[in-house]
């Protein structure tokens, strides 16, 4: 467990953004009277998750790789990163409709005219996992490219 303590520790940064960030949209009203934009707004997500990824990806190269690290090594420790992180996501997806917004999923059925099977709980969480790894996988493969060339970059 040692060798994914770096991993482990910043999954747990990870979910309190995430409580941050759903809390956050809950306070501007999306999801409430603005919740057809929330949507739009989850994609600024994307910018706190790449920092988030890349200081993790740093804090490995230093205290774990001693400052030399592979583009293989980096992505490998994103991966697991983002592994974690998918795996604590239920976490996050119940408390969000449960507790910080239980009208959440009413004001988008309201709103949009969907119906049930389209926005609920359920698929908050199937599609809030699914979102985790697919972005983690991608911004853990560029985090990767730009610790190891900090590394070569470095050493010249």
């Amino acid at each position: 467990m040692k060798k994914f303590e770096t991993e482990f520790k910043w999954a747990v940064y990870f979910m309190l953004l995430l409580f941050i960030w759903f809390y956050m949209e809950k306070l501007m009203g999306l999801h409430a009277n603005y919740v057809r934009f929330e949507g739009i707004f989850s994609i600024l997500i994307l910018a706190p998750q790449a920092f988030l990824y890349h200081f993790a990806l740093r804090q490995k190269r230093e205290k774990y790789f001693k400052g030399n690290i592979s583009w293989k090594q980096a992505f490998f420790s994103g991966a697991i990163l983002t592994l974690i992180i998918a795996g604590l996501s239920p976490i996050v997806s119940y408390t969000t409709t449960a507790v910080i917004s239980p009208d959440f999923m009413d004001n988008l059925r309201m709103q949009t005219g969907q119906s049930k099977d389209i926005y609920s709980a359920n698929r908050f969480s199937t599609n809030l996992l699914f979102s985790l790894l697919s972005n983690g996988i991608v911004i853990a493969a560029i985090m990767a490219i730009l610790i190891r060339q900090r590394e070569k970059t470095k050493s010249k």
